[in-house]
């Protein structure tokens, strides 16, 4: 937990009603040269709320993301997921969603963390809408502390979700800690960079446990680091050590 007072306002929260399906935002469309785009977009005019939070950067196509999106789906059964890929992935979609359908959410994207500033932290979703013009894909930190998101899980497949400014005893102002004040129970993020091949595999391995197994988070957790530690090709610890599970460990499994 980023405290222990974040623990308290958790347990002192009343519990609303969840769904059991999961929402999914993955492979959102960031650069002008995609080729998703109906024609070239202007990238002087591309993305103006980026460049407000940060310097502006070359964010390229997370194509394996799109895996994830896939893996849950599969693996959601009766609980038909919300998937949002491409175009759909938008700020929007995020503010406007009704977040009490659902059990679990998953970013498959690109996090921004701004370690001097925190309030220009986020995550960036779709910089284009479907006819290429230019769109505020960037949901910043002020955004996720304005949702009402009772869930049971938000999963942050995106580099450093879990880091932040750290003035003191409050703990690490996170995009992790964001998703807590909107009502999330249980927040997976990660301590540094991932490898976007490593993170597909690793979630295969999470959600099998998950959805599949019904183990717990903290449970389907421990089973995906196994499994890569195990694995010749992502068995080193920078692969899959960087997952971390933040939250109230006691908090009833909503499935």
């Amino acid at each position: 937990m980023p405290s222990l007072a974040s623990l308290q306002e958790l347990r002192r929260r009343p519990r609303a009603p969840a769904g059991q399906a999961f929402a999914v935002f993955a492979d959102p469309v960031f650069r002008a040269d995609d080729d998703r785009l109906p024609s070239p977009a202007p990238a002087a005019d591309a993305a103006p709320a980026l460049r407000a939070a940060v310097d502006q950067r070359e964010l390229p196509r997370l194509r394996q993301t799109r895996r994830d999106a896939k893996i849950i789906a599969g693996l959601s059964g009766d609980a038909m997921p919300w998937i949002a890929t491409d175009f759909q992935a938008s700020r929007r979609a995020v503010l406007d969603a009704d977040w009490s359908r659902f059990a679990g959410v998953h970013f498959a994207t690109h996090a921004l963390i701004d370690l001097r500033n925190p309030e220009l932290s986020g995550i960036v979703l779709s910089l284009y809408d479907a006819q290429g013009r230019p769109d505020d894909g960037f949901v910043r930190i002020g955004d996720l502390y304005h949702l009402n998101m009772p869930v049971d899980l938000v999963v942050l497949s995106m580099c450093d979700s879990a880091g932040g400014d750290s003035p003191g005893s409050e703990g690490v102002f996170s995009l992790a800690r964001a998703f807590f004040h909107a009502g999330a129970r249980r927040v997976v993020a990660t301590l540094w960079p991932v490898d976007d091949r490593a993170s597909a595999a690793f979630m295969q391995a999470f959600y099998t446990a998950l959805l599949r197994d019904r183990l717990a988070p903290e449970q389907a957790l421990l089973v995906a680091q196994a499994t890569l530690r195990d694995s010749e090709r992502w068995h080193a610890p920078a692969y899959w050590a960087a997952f971390v599970l933040q939250g109230d460990w006691t908090a009833a499994s909503a499935r």
